[in-house]
């Protein structure tokens, strides 16, 4: 007499018709990474300067960025002022008798709000728990670079300017992509209902 173990001829597989336990999970799991994988790179060569340039891509993105930069300067302009700083400001530029920052391609905001938005349409959901991660998750990432451009504006002013290099090119940078991070962590616990 054998163990089921031990009779070449029986199968731990299931029966047919029915799947292989965790395969319906692995493929979801695969699925989310390719699909983040693609999107994440389509968001890397739309915001990133210079990937685009020269390509047919560029007539279609630039003036969307550019507008975006717009609204974010002037977003800020109004919050500095509400501040009582005496700011101006023209095109992507804040300037005061102080200081000056221009706000460039890659300073937008535009990356990690891409990343946010290719994780949660990668993710598995429903078209409603996408639209609500994408809509929440852009405004908090929106507001996180107003911060971040009124408090490097403050740096600016102070005059340090390896203060101002230190936070604009690593400290908000890292704390921007955390915040992309933590966001998507948030909807995908907060908002998306798994099927029993």
């Amino acid at each position: 007499m054998t163990t089921p173990s031990e009779d070449p001829n029986s199968s731990t597989l299931p029966p047919a018709g029915q799947s292989v336990p965790g395969a319906s999970s692995r493929r979801e799991s695969t699925k989310f990474v390719l699909t983040f994988g693609v999107l994440a790179a389509l968001a890397y060569v739309v915001a990133t300067p210079g990937i685009t340039e020269g390509t047919f891509l560029y007539p279609l993105i630039s003036p969307v960025i550019e507008a975006a930069t717009r609204v974010v300067a002037l977003v800020s302009g109004a919050i500095l002022s509400a501040f009582g700083e005496e700011v101006t400001v023209r095109g992507t530029l804040i300037h005061s008798p102080d200081t000056s920052i221009h706000i460039k391609r890659g300073c937008d905001g535009v990356l990690p709000t891409g990343l946010l938005l290719a994780a949660v349409l990668a993710f598995p959901s429903t078209w409603r728990q996408k639209l609500a991660g994408v809509a929440v998750g852009t405004v908090v990432l929106q507001a996180g670079n107003l911060i971040r451009v009124v408090s490097l504006y403050f740096v600016a002013k102070s005059g340090s300017q390896w203060v101002f290099d230190v936070l604009h090119e690593e400290v908000w940078q890292f704390l921007f992509i955390g915040l992309a991070l933590l966001v998507f962590l948030w909807w995908a616990k907060r908002w998306v209902r798994v099927a029993p």
